[in-house]
């Protein structure tokens, strides 16, 4: 075995390997013959020539085929020279081993031959549709990388390469390792022909025109503008269908026609039930407003509308833009109470107050609060609460039930504040630095406003301590909740508004503001109280700025404004959002201009058995006005709103403040202006219309 050994390490170290070439040229293609020589190695009987023609390979396998005395490897035999014939000239890699008896040797060192320097392939290329290919063609070395670029002819585009290169890259790459054919493919493109609308007369076409691929059809849609209607299409489109089509086979040009509508509608109006409605009819000009109002007859109720109109508001307005057809239905009425009050509203402590009320159809009511059943058309009752008491009479007839509340307030209060106290500083509410501050008071002896000293503020704003009070009417109002003689004001809001101050400003950010309050009544009894609250940060003012919802002023020529009687009237509406639709309708000559802030700094709604509608409006900034100020509260999703209530946010909670016949409940009290709802069922979305005396959070709901 050691001599075996021996032998292969003595073949390894010194066979010497030499190639002589020889050319031949057979009929088919060039062929070349080779001769090996090497160096004899001792105790060898024999030598295996092995052979491959992945000449850049380095090492074994040696797969060689192609030569005239076999596959590799090839016994040579016991000689020193030896001839491989009928070889390609694309290169090869030849190796030599030696054995005898006891073994073969290892591989001598690799001999590479390279492509034949006279071996040329040819490339040829071809192409399909309209362009030009860079090289053409040619002639070259084996293993020659070609680098081949296809430019499109104008109108065309390149689409691949087919034959011998399958790919769609550009330029691409081509190794050159036999003869090649290769076609480059060009794609004519789409022809484009152009589409050109005009109009006659007002209105508009979707599309304007365009450029559009040969034969493609193109549905064209015309929309009159108000007072107008689409009469057909002229030019290359000869028809008066709506939408309508045309096929792109050429230019085109198309005019689409407008004809202005009949200048008077006519209006027809009809009944059901017992009741009547004005105006009865009759014919207007186009555009026209028209205010129906329905009248029921006695121991009638009006429904609704139908037809042209819908919903239950009364009076209706209808846009006459075209022939209209409305219906009124009346139904026999539910009982109605038409008077529930007490007086006096406030008392003493121990004094008493006699209720009274006044009702229709009913037959049987009855008072809470201990008072029991009551004559269900007309009586009094002499009550003696120890406390603040709100009564609720209810009567029912066979038709429904109607229900009135009455608020008995004893001894004299300061009933709520605005903001309320600890706003800002106990909890998250954010308190706009150009806030308005209000105190609610409720004396039954009254107070007399006439008196500049009968209400006394003192303020310390964090720089400065000032003191103001009726005296300065500039900024401080009053606004009387009952109608009272000034000497003898038994409710109101008085109101100081910093915004007011030219010389101060706006409150500092981020400061506590404090309010200490002096009150005088007609008794001589003295109020006395403080209260506190503090102002948003600079950073959360710039913040509720930019998450406001999207407002517009509302147009003089605006329904909500034209209604207004009794003041100049300014206003503006949400017109983008989830709150889209919401309205404030106010008096421009008040000291503060509301606006809407962010919805999402109100806290959600969740009262069990309320259903919320949806997203609540926050009126900002804090105040409370001298004229009352009407709010649209919008209700998408509900045609009729009839069966919505309203709430309102306190400062602290969400409380009902109006159910939905337009009672105000205690949780509206001092906030809403008593029988101001009026049911907005347009739809777009629906609205409830109320009064406030100041700014807050509102929202409707359902009651389950």
């Amino acid at each position: 075995m050691s001599r075996t050994k021996n032998i292969i390490i003595r073949v390894l170290v010194f066979i010497a390997l030499s190639i002589l070439l020889s050319f031949r040229f057979p009929a088919v293609c060039p062929a070349l013959d080779v001769t090996l020589s090497w160096n004899a190695s001792s105790g060898a009987t024999g030598y295996n020539i092995y052979y491959d023609s992945n000449y850049s390979a380095s090492g074994p396998p040696y797969n060689g085929t192609g030569a005239l005395e076999g596959v590799s490897p090839v016994n040579a035999g016991n000689v020193t020279l030896f001839t491989l014939h009928d070889l390609s000239e694309n290169g090869y890699r030849f190796s030599l081993t030696a054995y005898n008896a006891y073994g073969e040797s290892g591989y001598s060192a690799q001999i590479v031959l390279p492509p034949s320097q006279s071996s040329q392939y040819s490339l040829s290329v071809r192409v399909s549709g309209a362009g030009s290919v860079t090289p053409a063609g040619g002639s070259y070395t084996p293993g020659t990388t070609v680098r081949i670029t296809a430019t499109p002819a104008s109108g065309w585009v390149f689409s691949g390469w087919s034959g011998d290169l399958n790919s769609s890259t550009n330029p691409a790459r081509i190794v050159m390792d036999r003869n090649k054919s290769v076609t480059a493919v060009f794609t004519q493109l789409p022809i484009l022909y152009s589409l050109s609308v005009s109009i006659t007369g007002q209105g508009r076409v979707i599309p304007t025109g365009g450029n559009y691929s040969e034969d493609a059809p193109v549905q064209l849609t015309a929309t009159p503008a108000s007072g107008w209607v689409f009469r057909g299409w002229s030019g290359d489109l000869n028809a008066s269908t709506n939408p309508a089509t045309i096929v792109m086979d050429t230019n085109k040009s198309v005019t689409a026609v407008f004809t202005r509508l009949p200048t008077l509608y006519s209006l027809t109006v009809s009944i059901v039930g017992q009741g009547s409605v004005r105006p009865s009819g009759g014919n207007y000009s186009r555009d026209a407003p028209v205010q129906l109002t329905a009248t029921p007859a006695s121991g009638w109720a009006f429904s609704g509308w139908s037809g042209d109109i819908g919903g239950s508001s009364n009076p209706a307005r209808i846009t006459m833009d075209s022939n209209k057809s409305v219906l009124a239905a009346f139904r026999q009425e539910s009982p109605r109470i038409n008077v529930f009050s007490a007086t006096p509203g406030s008392i003493g402590q121990g004094e008493s107050t006699t209720l009274v009320w006044d009702m229709s159809r009913g037959i049987s009511a009855s008072i809470d609060n201990g008072v029991g059943s009551v004559n269900p058309v007309r009586g009094s009752q002499e009550v003696t609460p120890l406390s603040t008491t709100t009564y609720t009479l209810a009567v029912t007839n066979a038709a429904g039930s109607d229900t009135r509340t009455a608020t008995v307030r004893v001894g004299s209060e300061i009933a709520e504040v605005i903001p309320h106290d600890g706003a800002g500083i106990q909890d998250r509410s954010r308190i706009s630095n150009d806030t308005s501050f209000a105190i609610r008071i409720i004396d039954p002896q009254g107070i007399n406003i006439g008196n500049s000293a009968s209400i006394r503020f003192r303020i310390s704003d964090g720089v400065s301590v000032y003191r103001r009070s009726l005296r300065s009417n500039a900024v401080v109002t009053v606004t009387k909740l009952l109608d009272e003689d000034d000497s003898h004001v038994t409710d109101l809001w008085v109101a100081y508004h910093r915004a007011g101050e030219t010389a101060l400003g706006n409150y500092p950010f981020n400061s506590v503001i404090n309010i200490e309050v002096d009150i005088y009544g007609n008794n001589g009894q003295t109020i006395q109280a403080s209260y506190e609250f503090k102002t948003e940060t600079e950073k959360k003012h710039n913040s509720a700025k930019l998450s406001s919802p999207t407002t517009s002023p509302l147009a003089p020529t605006d329904v909500k404004i034209i209604d207004v009687v009794g003041y100049d009237a300014s206003g503006v509406q949400v017109i983008r959002g989830t709150t889209k639709g919401a309205s404030i309708v106010y008096d421009t000559s008040g000291p503060i201009t509301p606006v809407f802030g962010p919805s999402k700094e109100l806290p959600p709604l969740r009262i069990k058995g309320i259903k919320v509608v949806g997203r609540p409006i926050n009126m900002q900034p804090p105040t409370v006005f001298g004229t009352p100020t009407t709010l649209f509260i919008p209700c998408p999703r509900y045609a009729d709103v009839s069966n919505l209530a309203v709430f309102r946010l306190n400062g602290k909670e969400w409380v009902l403040a109006c159910d939905s016949k337009g009672n105000v409940l205690p949780g509206g009290d001092g906030w809403m202006v008593p029988g101001s709802r009026v049911n907005h069922n347009e739809g777009a979305p629906s609205t409830i219309e109320i009064k406030v005396y100041n700014t807050s959070g509102a929202r409707a709901g359902v009651i389950r």
